[in-house]
């Protein structure tokens, strides 16, 4: 396995093997994990609001330009490009669970597409269907369960096109639950054949998961706008209301769906010393009721407040929050952890649900195609390279032979001479020194005046209040500190004052807008002169 690691290492480094990283989108922000060598590499990006609303693009200019300043966060050379899984809100997508008898690949795959464009909650024909398989039903050897998802295509096809056009490379797209499953199944967290129950809580709502067998069986996901409607302040009794009665639905869903397969089990299944026995493990209290015992809580805050209201209602139901090696997950984060575990995988094994036109297995043929070509590319270059530095150093070494038997045929100049000879070697190094000094002093000189001129048009016709200006001649930098009445505005702003000839790049990050109070945002632009 270790040398099997070193293998996978050398490949990567070769460009063979491509590890892609996972990225988050929700309406609050960006979060991208990837998996290496040396632990986890972590970037985020907030975003205002407005520009993605429940799941999906609002402001298709202001979503691109962050993809690009996320995309130059983790890769800053321009034409490389970023490898991702996508991992998109649960609100966008209807995941369901379905049975079929054991068919072979090519019979199960006819079935299963026959049974989703039966099911699909949503016009199969403007939609993105795929499925996995999840598992047997009740340790039944002759039925399986498959898990299927829908979502509008165009909402997929939104993003893809955008992501590609900041310079990511798509893996595969899904949804935000099979991201998380996957996390806890990472970190050790789920034992096989118990259930579970997941809650996020987020800045989007709330979010409830079923798992079983280590899969994905049931998602349920309630907003705060579909019960507060716009008003953004939650009250706590409203969100303590909301909690218990979602979670009453999840777990009367859960003790419906999973009594049953207890029976059945009772029914199917060999006894051994009073024990019920499925897949060869004798099974729980909780599978034998079909009751779930545990439910693993994601929030960023308020936490032991949720776990207060959750255990006032349901006594016997263990609550816990995800905690490895007194490192604490939150929403977001562990889902792009998730998402980072399959972009960490070959993608000849994976078989998970992913959504758009082609299919994990001809873009992993494909990229597989483009790595063989990349790492031939790479052998080459290497090895022209080590003859090239193998002939530059035999061509210095015997120049410096031929050199030093020059220089002994040479007459040797008396100490005096060469001590003059140094001496004025010096003052003319010092010289010259000086000279270019006083060239690079005289060419640091820069007229601020004319530049900021031409600013004023721009601010007048987007509405900026100027605040601060300050000027590093040494640097050639220029920072405005300004407000506008929306972060499209500024970046109108930003779009116009690049054509200004003196400018060579200007920054206006996203972490910089602050909403100010008077219905503008504030902002922090950096100007990099020529």
């Amino acid at each position: 396995m270790e040398a099997f690691k070193k293998v996978q290492k050398v490949l990567r480094i070769f460009g063979q093997l491509k590890s892609a990283g996972g990225l988050i989108i929700s309406d609050s922000g960006l979060k991208y994990v990837k998996i290496s060598d040396n632990g986890l590499i972590k970037f985020s990006l907030r975003l205002p609001p407005n520009i993605i609303e429940e799941g999906k693009i609002k402001d298709r200019k202001i979503a691109l330009e962050a993809f690009k300043q996320l995309k130059n966060y983790i890769e800053p050379k321009p034409r490389k490009k970023v490898d991702v899984v996508v991992s998109l809100g649960n609100n966008l997508v209807y995941p369901q669970v379905f049975f079929l008898p054991h068919l072979s690949d090519k019979l199960l795959n006819e079935a299963a597409d026959l049974n989703m464009q039966m099911i699909s909650p949503i016009d199969i024909k403007q939609a993105y269907s795929a499925y996995q398989i999840i598992g047997s039903f009740a340790g039944n050897n002759h039925q399986i369960d498959l898990l299927a998802a829908f979502v509008q295509s165009n909402v997929v096809d939104d993003f893809v096109n955008l992501l590609k056009e900041a310079d990511f490379s798509i893996a595969a797209v899904e949804f935000q639950s099979l991201s998380l499953v996957r996390a806890l199944d990472h970190l050790k967290q789920l034992d096989q054949g118990l259930g579970y129950i997941t809650l996020v809580v987020s800045a989007e709502g709330l979010d409830f998961a079923i798992i079983k067998n280590n899969s994905l069986y049931f998602d349920y996901f309630s907003s705060w706008k579909s019960i507060l409607g716009e008003d953004r302040r939650i009250p706590f009794e409203k969100a303590e209301q909301l909690i218990i009665s979602e979670l009453e639905r999840v777990m009367n869903f859960y003790s419906f769906r999973f009594a049953t397969e207890g029976q059945s089990a009772l029914k199917e299944q060999p006894i051994t010393n009073g024990q019920s026995i499925i897949n060869g493990q004798p099974m729980t209290e909780g599978q034998l009721s079909g009751k779930a015992s545990r439910l693993f809580l994601l929030t960023q805050g308020l936490t032991e407040e949720i776990k207060e209201i959750i255990k006032k209602k349901f006594k016997n139901l263990q609550v816990e929050e995800v905690v490895v090696n007194n490192q604490k997950f939150y929403p977001g984060w562990i889902e792009a952890l998730g998402a980072a575990v399959r972009g960490d995988m070959p993608r000849s094994k994976d078989s998970f649900i992913t959504f758009g036109a082609v299919s994990v297995l001809e873009e992993y043929h494909h990229n597989q195609v483009l790595n063989m070509a990349i790492f031939w590319r790479n052998v080459f270059v290497a090895v022209s390279l080590f003859f090239f530095l193998v002939f530059s150093f035999s061509f210095v070494f015997f120049r410096n032979i031929y050199a030093n038997l020059e220089t002994v045929q040479k007459a040797p100049m008396s100490v005096s001479e060469v001590e003059e000879f140094n001496h004025l070697k010096q003052y003319a190094k010092d010289f010259n020194s000086a000279v270019k000094l006083i060239g690079e002093i005289k060419g640091k000189e820069i007229s601020f005046s004319p530049f900021l001129a031409q600013l004023q048009k721009p601010v007048e016709d987007n509405d900026i209040r100027i605040i601060r200006i300050f000027i590093n001649p040494e640097q050639k930098q220029v920072l405005i500190k300004g407000s506008a009445l929306s972060p499209s505005e500024a970046f109108k702003f930003k779009s116009e004052i690049e054509n200004i000839p003196e400018i060579n790049k200007i920054d206006l990050p996203f972490a910089s807008f602050i909403e100010t109070g008077d219905n503008r945002v504030s902002f922090s632009l950096t100007i990099e002169t020529k």
